[in-house]
């Protein structure tokens, strides 16, 4: 199964695991490339979202309005499932970039 037939970024971790281990280089490097995008995309939702929340905080009488508050508790949910989803991508990474060094290292690069 390749990289494109294979979704590394929604699968499971058990999922992805079993894939790394079928993967060449060339397509843990691309999966490589795939994190290194999407890892850019969450950090720049993430700085959205905290945008957001700083200009929910700074609202006066925030505190009052129901609707401020279900849109700030909202944004933070979002910002924290953003970030669950940045640490997964970023393990996934480091996964594969450990995987090309121990075919490095024990010369059996495919």
């Amino acid at each position: 199964m390749s990289v494109e037939e294979f979704s590394v970024t929604q699968c499971s971790d058990e999922e992805f695991e079993q894939a790394l281990k079928s993967f060449s280089l060339s397509e843990v490097e691309t999966a490589v490339r795939i994190f290194e995008k999407q890892i850019d995309v969450e950090q720049r939702i993430q700085a959205g979202l905290q945008n957001l929340i700083k200009l929910y905080k700074a609202q006066p009488g925030m505190a009052t309005k129901d609707t401020s508050v279900n849109k700030f508790m909202a944004s933070t949910k979002q910002l924290v499932a953003s970030q669950g989803r940045l640490a997964v991508l970023r393990s996934r990474s480091l996964r594969c970039v450990t995987q090309v060094s121990l075919w490095q290292l024990y010369g059996i690069l495919q």
